[in-house]
């Protein structure tokens, strides 16, 4: 009976002290940190456009300006920037752009001689905006974007016709407002495929330049 008694004092003196070694313990083993979705997220972009322009008139001299009809013609582009999460929901984004414009169109058929021009534009700008993906969406989104280019080169062809006075000809600046729709996928860890659709518009040009865009993106 004097043991029994021995071994539960001891037992009740003891085991307070036990508790807070313990807990001593579990604290002093390394915990693993806690996983936070990456703010600043890097992207790089293939661009397939379609862009078209109303009649209007090209000015390749200052004594030479053709009447020309519509001008359309498809062209690939560039570009790559970083995007920020503000949320879950809601990024910007600005990068960079290597943009080409290439237009081809004809003079009117009832004048004496008919050409065919291609234009084509190379530009380098900077683009800026938001993205939109709502959790309901299921990875659909929506963008709305800025871009300013600045003109490196233009070349004049005439396809058709006889050759023209080109000392008029020279690059310009644009600026391009897209918005459009898009889908995000993932496809490894930290590693997305996004889908957009773009609708664009130059409106410093006269008729405004109208550009479709499919526009191929790698989000990591």
């Amino acid at each position: 009976m004097g043991q029994s008694v021995s071994v539960l004092f001891l037992a009740f003196f003891y085991f307070p002290h036990l508790i807070p070694q313990i807990s001593r313990a579990d604290e002093a083993k390394p915990r693993s940190p806690e996983r936070h979705p990456k703010r600043v997220l890097f992207y790089g972009s293939l661009i397939g456009a379609y862009q078209f322009q109303g009649p209007r008139q090209i000015k390749t001299s200052p004594t030479s300006i053709y009447d020309v009809g519509e001008f359309s013609g498809t062209s690939a582009s560039y570009a790559a920037g970083f995007e920020y999460r503000f949320s879950s929901e809601l990024s910007g984004l600005v990068g960079g752009v290597l943009r080409t414009i290439l237009l081809e169109g004809g003079t009117s058929s009832t004048t004496a001689s008919k050409n065919v021009f291609r234009v084509t534009k190379e530009f380098q700008g900077i683009e800026t905006g938001f993205r939109y993906t709502p959790k309901a969406w299921n990875g659909w989104g929506m963008s709305i974007r800025g871009e300013y280019d600045q003109g490196q080169s233009v070349q004049l062809k005439v396809l058709q016709g006889p050759p023209v006075d080109q000392s008029d000809v020279h690059p310009t600046s644009i600026v391009v407002l897209f918005g459009g729709i898009e889908y995000l996928k993932r496809r490894g860890p930290g590693l997305y495929l996004r889908p957009e659709f773009l609708v664009g518009v130059v409106p410093s040009t006269m008729p405004v330049t109208t550009i479709v865009e499919f526009r191929l993106t790698l989000v990591r």
